[in-house]
């Protein structure tokens, strides 16, 4: 650069022309770069108001089926207070049996049980065999009174 400046120091206006070209091309790379940042900032704003939009439904969806899950709860604890009363509808949804608990009951709360034995008046359910043994964590023993299994012994209130 210098041996260039030197060998075009003494022509006429050489030096004024090549400050020039100089300062021309810093200022187009400059209003160049410019405008690649001011476009990067565009495509930002648009994705940024893209996302909020997208976040904005995703947050209105998730109040619904909120509110549609709380509904639907309420329904089917309103169900479980008609068919088994207040204290039976709380011992269901905390996943409980108790004593004189019908078998609805117990299958509501517990679920299906892994094997059933009848015998006589006497029903045993029990819960939590495991693959190849016999012994269950939990055993339910029910009886027949007026027509329906009840509950008369069990040896947890919840299962595990």
């Amino acid at each position: 650069m210098f041996a260039w400046l030197s060998s075009n120091f003494s022509r006429e206006g050489a030096i004024a022309f090549t400050l020039f070209s100089i300062s021309l091309g810093y200022w187009l790379i400059n209003y160049s770069e410019k405008i690649r940042k001011r476009e990067e900032r565009k495509r930002q704003n648009e994705r940024d108001k893209q996302r909020s939009a997208q976040l904005e439904q995703q947050r209105r969806d998730e109040l619904r089926w909120k509110d549609e899950l709380m509904r639907k709860r309420e329904e089917e604890r309103q169900k479980l207070i008609q068919k088994f009363g207040e204290y039976g509808a709380s011992k269901i949804r905390n996943k409980e049996i108790w004593i004189n608990a019908p078998l609805e009951a117990v299958i509501a709360s517990w679920g299906e049980p892994d094997s059933r034995t009848a015998g006589g008046k006497q029903l045993r359910l029990r819960y939590g065999i495991p693959r190849g043994g016999s012994r269950a964590k939990n055993w339910v023993v029910l009886k027949k009174v007026y027509g329906r299994y009840v509950v008369t012994d069990f040896n947890s209130e919840t299962r595990y």
